[in-house]
């Protein structure tokens, strides 16, 4: 059976209560009891109506507050939100910190805005359920109504036959008191619930306090970030004017570190002077010494081949004393023998002695270098500074940051030339190429660039370099290293440059170029004017080859393995006997082709 709107349900009680009343005044016997209940049941039911009334009152008016309340609560996380976006706004272009406390804030808010839609699930699953209870109360005041509905029609029956069977009427009567006891007990179950549901009202009126206090304390504190946030940019504009003033000094003490700097590179300059005039005395009286040493050599081989006869003569003397022997007879010539054995042996320890101090100057002269001259090309570059291979190209860097790429066949050919990387002043002191990439060494700033080689106008990486004084740099096939002149270390650089390990070398060592060739690390060195190759081993470099250097004024070199031999290309700065930089092609080979290398 369907559930009757409120309208029809008062209409058709009404209509019952009138009928009721009509057949009570004509009935034949008036019989008391069955009357009392019938009143006493339509009083609980009109009861149960006024508090079914009521109490959909109460929860039509519950819900509407609640409604008004999320309606407000929405409009106010609605202009929390405007306001967390404009203060978000306000922060762009600010300082870190102000932004982070704006964040913070602004998180803040979000915080409450959730928790403030929590509340209003929470809100609307408490509507529901008040709107089931509603919806069960309504059913089983249907159900009420119903068997209402089916008391009238057994009261009709009862009062058609009430004059023919009395005790159907006490029987029907007695069910009625019994239909009365459980609409008592509904009242009260309705009882209980109408408390559950005040005591949900109190509960929902409790949050909404602490809601309100909620807000009141995050409006406290979004008046103590817009606080913070003024001062923040008060800090902020006093930190700008002191940077202001420190740049301005520090300006000033690069003007004053930079004139100081060209003078110690006048002194520099006259100090490489004065060390040429010192190497080309040395070279002078080294060549003297190598003179005698040959001269030496060839005295010591013709005392080898003096001790040589002598000792054939003294084997033939052996022999005599031998054959006398003999004839002097067993004993004597046990003695003699024995005496002429220690004497060949002794002339054999000799001429080995003789021998092998001849050998090892002789081996050391054959594995020193003979530079066969190739090619001497001019360079373009007014002041070159460092020289690299990339596998295709030889790249000259000059001093004003200009790069220029040469063909190794023709190095009179210029391939390409590149303006200086963007970035402010810039001193190349180093170049090295590897693994597609291009890195330079800045001396201007004391910095290490990574740059691509298909576009070094921009710069990819910056990176302070490990010292204060960085002069040469060089890849190996897997890592980078750089020397750095004040700490006198090799520094091996990670993956990202970043990092780093430092090797001291032993030597007293002034690196302005390296280069790696199987396994090996070639270092020219401008205080002795040599160029040294050392090996790797044990974390420890140690010096396996020490060469004179092709060229007094050596800026850069560039070793190339080819199909005929080692190519090594110098770049070369100006000196007395030539007015101009210069990019000589040389060939390697050793005194004596035999010489193992």
């Amino acid at each position: 059976m369907g559930q009757l709107p409120p309208e029809d349900l008062n209409r058709e009680i009404e209509r019952l209560w009138t009928r009721l009343g009509t057949a009570s005044t004509e009935a034949v016997v008036p019989w008391t009891p069955p009357s009392a209940g019938a009143e006493l049941a339509w009083e609980t039911v009109a009861m149960l109506k006024a508090q079914q009334r009521r109490r959909e009152s109460a929860a039509a008016e519950a819900i509407e507050a609640k409604e008004e309340a999320l309606k407000h609560w929405r409009a106010r996380a609605e202009a929390y939100q405007a306001e967390a976006d404009e203060m978000r706004a306000r922060a762009e272009g600010g300082q870190e910190l102000e932004f982070a406390q704006l964040l913070d804030a602004q998180q803040r808010l979000e915080s409450a805005a959730r928790a403030l839609a929590s509340e209003k699930a929470r809100h609307e699953e408490e509507r529901r359920a008040l709107q089931a209870a509603l919806e069960e109360s309504r059913a089983r005041f249907a159900a009420e109504a119903a068997r209402a509905r089916e008391a009238e029609s057994r009261w009709g029956k009862r009062e058609a036959q009430s004059l023919v069977d009395l005790k159907n009427i006490q029987t029907a009567a007695e069910r009625r008191q019994k239909e009365a006891a459980e609409a008592d007990q509904s009242v009260i179950a309705l009882k209980g619930g109408l408390a559950e549901a005040k005591n949900a009202l109190e509960k929902t009126l409790a949050e909404l306090l602490l809601e309100r206090h909620e807000r009141t304390r995050v409006e406290e504190e979004r008046a103590r970030a817009l606080k913070k946030t003024e001062e923040v940019e008060a800090h902020f504009n006093d930190l700008q004017k002191l940077w202001e003033e420190e740049r301005a000094q520090w300006r000033e003490l690069w003007d004053r570190e930079r004139s100081t700097w060209e003078a110690q590179r006048q002194e520099l300059a006259q100090w490489e002077e004065t060390l040429r005039r010192e190497r080309e005395a040395w070279h002078a009286e080294l060549q003297e010494k190598e003179k005698s040493h040959l001269s030496f050599t060839e005295s010591l081989s013709g005392k080898i081949r003096e001790t040589s006869d002598v000792a054939d003569k003294v084997a033939e003397r052996m022999k005599t004393l031998e054959s006398r022997e003999a004839r002097a007879g067993v004993e004597a010539g046990h003695a003699l023998s024995s005496r002429a054995r220690r004497t060949r042996a002794a002339v054999l320890v000799l001429a080995a002695a003789g021998l092998f101090a001849a050998a090892y100057p002789a081996w050391h002269w054959a594995r020193e270098w003979r530079y066969e001259p190739e090619s001497v090309a001019p360079v373009s570059s007014p002041n070159p500074a460092a020289l690299a291979f990339d596998g295709t190209l030889l790249w000259v860097a000059d001093w004003s940051g200009r790069l220029v790429a040469l063909d190794p066949a023709d190095p009179r050919r210029s391939v390409r030339e590149v303006a200086a990387p963007a970035g402010g002043p810039l001193r190349p002191t180093a170049l090295a190429f590897g693994d597609g990439r291009m890195w330079l060494l800045d001396a201007a700033r004391a910095r290490l660039l990574r740059l691509s080689p298909q576009s070094p106008e921009t710069p990819l990486l910056s990176l302070p370099s490990p010292g204060p004084a960085p002069t040469a740099l060089a890849y190996d096939g897997a890592t980078l290293w750089s020397y750095d002149a004040v700490n006198r270390a090799l520094y091996r650089h990670g993956a990202d440059e970043a990092t780093h390990k430092s090797y001291p070398i032993e030597e007293d060592v002034v690196p302005n170029a390296l280069a790696w060739l199987n396994g090996r690390l070639w270092l020219h060195d401008t205080k002795s004017r040599r160029l040294m190759i050392y090996a790797l081993e044990n974390d420890r470099f140690t010096l396996k080859e020490n060469h004179a250097a092709p060229d007094e004024a050596m800026a850069g070199f560039a070793v190339l393995q080819g199909e005929n031999g080692l190519r090594l290309y110098v770049l070369a700065g100006p000196t007395a006997e030539r007015s101009a930089p210069a990019l000589l092609r040389l060939r390697l080979r050793r005194r004596i082709p035999f010489a193992i290398f």
